[in-house]
């Protein structure tokens, strides 16, 4: 296990493997995503392990030593998922200390908690409360669009979701117009928006969109073409542009 974890290099580590961190890990086993389960439960982390065949690391997600054998130097981002606000407040500042590079999503019960969490360390955090209410509202509200969506998280043939691919400097993708790269046809994936160096989100872009550094789009597509996709976009093949 020790040999699997580090091997690992920009991978995603999961603290708390709870019904939320469960969640997390399938989700980011689904996607290809290279992942490490922590938690003080044993058990439970050898039955996750025993239907994802991912690597884990028991005990306490605070503690340096457990985020260091979790590979937290070389790793791209941490979720904190445990049950209680002040362990994962803790746990924000910790792992922020071992790796400033870190991008740190956080689980959060009290609104009181969100504040204190981004001045220690955390990008965003996510109130489960806010998001029960959300999703409650919007059944009620929109049941088809959810039905949608619900599908498309919970299909196992054919894994397909909403994804980001920035477009990095040697991308041959660079100049091209966004109908001349033709995703659809070649990659079956649908172009739904892509954000500017501002921030702002430009939606349903036009065919004659210039694809250009730095450049992020936001794109619906099944997760082994998106992957394929994102290598091109990052410049580490051509092979999409010789079809």
């Amino acid at each position: 296990m020790e040999r699997r974890i580090a091997s690992l290099k920009d991978h995603f580590i999961v603290c708390g493997c709870g019904k939320v961190g469960e969640v997390i890990v399938r989700e980011l086993v689904l996607t290809k995503r290279p992942v490490v389960a922590v938690d003080s439960d044993r058990e439970r982390l050898a039955a996750l392990a025993s239907q994802l065949d991912v690597p884990y690391v028991v005990g306490d997600a605070t503690d340096e030593a457990t985020l260091k054998a979790a590979g937290i130097e070389w790793a791209v981002g941490l979720l904190a998922a445990l049950p209680n606000d002040h362990e994962n407040l803790f746990l924000v500042i910790t792992a922020k200390s071992l790796n400033p590079r870190l991008r740190i999503i956080a689980r959060g019960n009290d609104p009181s908690v969100v504040d204190k969490m981004k001045r220690v360390g955390a990008d965003e955090v996510v109130l489960t409360p806010f998001i029960g209410g959300l999703r409650m509202v919007s059944v009620m509200v929109r049941p088809a669009a959810v039905s949608f969506l619900d599908t498309m998280l919970r299909e196992r043939e054919q894994v397909i979701r909403v994804e980001e691919v920035q477009i990095h400097d040697g991308s041959p993708l660079i100049g091209l117009r966004l109908a001349d790269a033709q995703l659809p046809r070649r990659w079956n994936i649908l172009v739904l928006a892509y954000r500017k160096g501002d921030g702002a989100f430009v939606y349903n872009p036009p065919a004659d969109t210039l694809l250009e550094i730095g450049m992020t789009l936001i794109v619906l597509g099944e997760v082994e073409r998106l992957a394929q996709f994102r290598r091109l976009a990052a410049g580490t093949t051509s092979e999409a542009m010789t079809q």
